[in-house]
């Protein structure tokens, strides 16, 4: 078989909502559907809010580690 099966995917444009399928534990979703609940999001918009903070947690902590490592270098 040289190709995969099922439709091509499309391009993606900047901003355009794309298909995520995702599984996950009874225990992830009711906590998801909670958030969503309190949030008045849908599952899927707070997932996606979700999703994004940890990029942005990652690049913040990231900055600290930097932070810190130039202050001990200091010492």
């Amino acid at each position: 078989m040289a190709g995969k099966i099922g439709r091509p995917r499309k391009g993606c444009e900047l901003g355009e909502r794309m298909a995520l399928g995702l599984r996950v534990t009874a225990e992830a979703k009711a906590k998801l559907e909670k958030a969503a609940d309190e949030s008045g999001r849908s599952q899927s918009q707070e997932a996606e809010a979700r999703l994004e903070r940890t990029f942005r947690d990652d690049e913040v902590l990231a900055e600290l580690r930097a932070i810190r490592a130039m202050l001990t270098e200091g010492r």
